[in-house]
């Protein structure tokens, strides 16, 4: 079985990109672990991202929507909104889950400053 030929270095860039805007942006990136279990209504969500102003919270939710890595569902009924992984969000999952346990199983010294960091 011959090798894969190279990704084309525009591809390669793009690919980059998205990682890196995903990886960069904590809420987009919590959002799509909140998702990974399946669709999840709009409030749900956002109870789970009170830190950000709601504002915020929906424009991330957009941006998510526009790079294809969510799915955005209104109700035939009323006004219920909900958002579900795209076959790209879902491909994100295992990084972003395996980042986030990473980050929980994190160091038992996390709560220490680190060198060069003022105790508060």
């Amino acid at each position: 079985m011959s090798a894969p030929a190279p990704m084309p270095e525009f591809s390669r860039r793009i690919m980059f990109n998205r990682t890196w805007d995903l990886l960069s942006n904590r809420w987009k990136f919590y959002i799509v672990y909140l998702l990974a279990p399946g669709e999840m209504r709009f409030g749900d969500l956002r109870r789970c991202c009170v830190a950000v102003s709601r504002p915020t919270f929906t424009a991330y939710l957009r941006a998510l929507e526009q790079e294809g890595f969510v799915v955005r569902e209104a109700a035939p009924e009323g006004n219920a909104v909900a958002y579900r992984l795209t076959s790209l969000g879902r491909s994100a999952v295992p990084a972003v889950s395996a980042l986030i346990e990473w980050g929980f199983a994190g160091d038992t010294d996390a709560d220490k400053p680190r060198a060069g960091e003022e105790e508060r």
